[in-house]
């Protein structure tokens, strides 16, 4: 199916290169043949303070290994539309290979401001060329090139991109049962906490995630996927019933549950809770920690896609603010929470750059005696002469200037 569709399918899509079957399943589950997740080893406890709340701590050796690596495919379309007299021509660029048409061959690696194509557009007054650009973060190879005809005589190219992913701080996972964090912190294998088995767990959740989220179907999921792990007698698909029944009675059969209970009581030590030693100092752990394997999903949201910032771009004409988004190449927003976040530490520098000097600063002159912001000098509302020059975000100047619409005057006084 993957060789299929890597063959014929040209869309944006991202795929798990090593995707596994869940261990445990239930009945309904059992209908879904496609397997989009990874069985992981999970450990549920706060480990140094990366892991906080939903933070996840990954082990560096298991993505070493290939875990959650996938692979995602980037689509730019290029027309040639004849009626605006377009045509697609060669320019060199680099050390990039080329067609005739100028389009990137396949197996040429590409980065982000690489021109894929260009167009030569002919109008009466002149003619210019356009670059078709690579857009922002994105690096990878050219995997298919196709191109074809409209049904108005446009020359139509569609250049498939192939991206490596791995895991990185930021990016998202979740289990089946919608336990979601972000990856805090990448550790080496030799500085996270190991059984006297010597397993180490492949991520780490914080105990603290489980009783506001409720979750309980995934402990459960941890203990019977680590129940039917250590029993090697179990070889048959343990969630299924033994004997065949109706689908309805199917749904509701507690067989595997009362064979976890009989192995629960066998050896209650190694199946709830198990003795760590810490990886840094190789002392045992007070507490015993809870551990289990569980299906676990990569989520489309993943900090390189997310990640962008500038130093200089374009100003929004109304606020004098930079735009946002990484499409319009714009700036991150400074929202609430990270204004919160400086006024905790104290850091009041930081905050005036980030709010005023890096963001909308704006020259106005205010009058002192009547307390506006005036225009003129002297004042044009009282006539004074007692004004000056400040410094101020240009937002709070607009919002003065929307209060007054609404018949509301907003004095300013200086010390």
């Amino acid at each position: 199916n993957l060789c299929t569709f890597l063959r014929t399918r040209l869309i944006f899509s991202k795929i798990l290169t090593y995707a596994q079957k869940p261990i445990c399943t239930t009945t309904i589950s059992n209908t879904i043949k496609e397997y989009n997740g990874i069985n992981v080893v999970i450990g549920v406890l706060s480990y140094s303070g990366y892991n906080q709340e939903d933070s996840l701590l990954f082990n560096k050796s298991s993505i070493d290994r290939g875990l959650f690596s996938s692979i995602k495919y980037e689509v730019v379309e290029i027309i040639e539309n004849k009626f605006m007299n377009e045509t697609l021509i060669y320019i060199p660029d680099g050390d990039i290979l080329r067609d005739n048409d100028g389009i990137v061959l396949i197996g040429q690696k590409v980065k982000d401001g690489d021109t894929i194509a260009a167009k030569l557009v002919i109008t009466e007054k002149k003619q210019s060329i356009e670059k078709i650009v690579l857009k922002s973060f994105v690096s990878g190879w050219i995997d298919k090139v196709t191109k074809h005809t409209s049904a108005e005589g446009n020359k139509i190219v569609r250049v498939r991109i192939l991206l490596y992913r791995f895991p990185i701080v930021g990016d998202k996972f979740t289990s089946r049962h919608s336990q979601k964090g972000v990856i805090g912190a990448i550790l080496s294998q030799e500085d996270l906490p190991f059984t006297k088995d010597e397993i180490v767990p492949d991520l780490i959740i914080n105990p603290h995630a489980i009783p506001s989220r409720m979750t309980m179907g995934h402990l459960l999921k941890m203990v019977m996927c680590k129940i039917y792990v250590l029993d090697s007698n179990n070889a048959r698909d343990p969630m299924l019933p033994s004997k065949p029944k109706s689908r309805e009675s199917s749904c509701i059969d507690a067989t595997a549950f009362n064979k976890a209970y009989r192995s629960f009581e066998a050896d209650i030590a190694k199946l709830s809770k198990e003795k760590m030693y810490c990886g840094t100092t190789g002392l045992p752990i007070e507490a015993r920690v809870a551990t289990g394997i569980c299906y676990y999903h990569a989520l489309r949201h993943q900090a390189r896609d997310k990640a962008h910032s500038i130093s200089k771009g374009v100003i929004q004409s109304l606020t004098k603010q930079p735009v946002e988004g990484r499409s319009r190449k714009g700036g991150l927003r400074f929202g609430e929470m990270e204004k919160d976040c400086l006024i905790a530490h104290g850091a009041a520098s930081m905050l005036l750059e980030k709010l005023k000097n890096t963001s909308d600063l704006c020259e106005v002159w205010i009058c002192h005696d009547c307390s506006t912001i005036c225009s003129s000098n002297p004042c044009i509302n009282c006539n004074g002469r007692n004004t000056k020059e400040h410094r101020l975000p240009y937002s709070f100047k607009l919002l003065v200037q929307e209060l007054s619409i609404a018949n509301i005057k907003v004095g300013l006084k200086y010390a």
